[in-house]
């Protein structure tokens, strides 16, 4: 189906017409394909341990070590996006920068919920976005000429062979959108399994004594 945020007001400053959503045909089935190749469960699976462990234990870590923590801000919105950032080979887990990557998805989905009718939205929106420029560029700079395993490496072999012309902006363009997916969904997720551990005894015990039947039912 045809993606309509290229229609909204904004979008000619918020998004760009090689991003994967947005794109149509054959070069919209390359992208979309390899990158949900990449997200499959059976893909990610090697980073549980090694990635989203780590990430979740430094965060544990750091609020049990201060007594006390905002169950939202200090780790439901925070653990997704470090997560993403890293996977998509972000070198650095400053907590200011994650913080900036978390205020962009917050202001471009307030920008798609509203559908660009507000125009202090907009402009919140494009603020955020160009905080999240200075961050991304160097990576996606340094990976062109010294490849790793990351997706910013990966988008610059895989774009290449759609288009010739293939540059930097395209893989920014590429990359801001998987900030969005699934990292608010996820800590929506997260506040609600710790709710349901928290207020409902049967689930609690049921965590308490490993929970593997009830963990494997969430899919995000």
């Amino acid at each position: 189906f045809a993606e309509t945020t290229a229609l909204l007001p904004g979008a000619d400053r918020l998004t760009h017409p090689r991003e994967f959503r947005l794109l149509n045909g054959e070069p919209h089935r390359i992208l979309h394909k390899f990158l949900s190749q990449l997200w499959a469960p059976a893909a990610i699976e090697q980073y549980r341990k090694p990635l989203v462990g780590r990430v979740i234990a430094g965060q544990i870590a750091r609020f049990r070590a201060l007594g006390s923590a905002e169950l939202w801000r200090d780790y439901a919105a925070f653990v997704p996006i470090a997560i993403i950032a890293e996977l998509i080979g972000l070198p650095s887990t400053d907590e200011d920068q994650l913080r900036a990557c978390k205020e962009w998805t917050e202001a471009v989905l307030a920008w798609r919920h509203t559908y660009g009718e507000d125009d202090a939205i907009i402009e919140a929106a494009v603020r955020a976005s160009a905080r999240l420029d200075p961050i991304i560029l160097p990576v996606i700079r340094d990976r062109r000429g010294h490849p790793t395993d990351d997706l910013i490496s990966r988008l610059w072999e895989v774009g290449s062979t759609i288009y010739p012309d293939w540059g930097e902006e395209d893989i920014l363009a590429n990359i801001k959108p998987l900030f969005e997916a699934g990292s608010d969904t996820s800590a929506n997720l997260i506040c609600s399994c710790a709710y349901a551990v928290l207020t409902d005894s049967a689930t609690r015990t049921e965590v308490a004594n490993g929970g593997e039947p009830l963990i494997r039912l969430v899919e995000e």
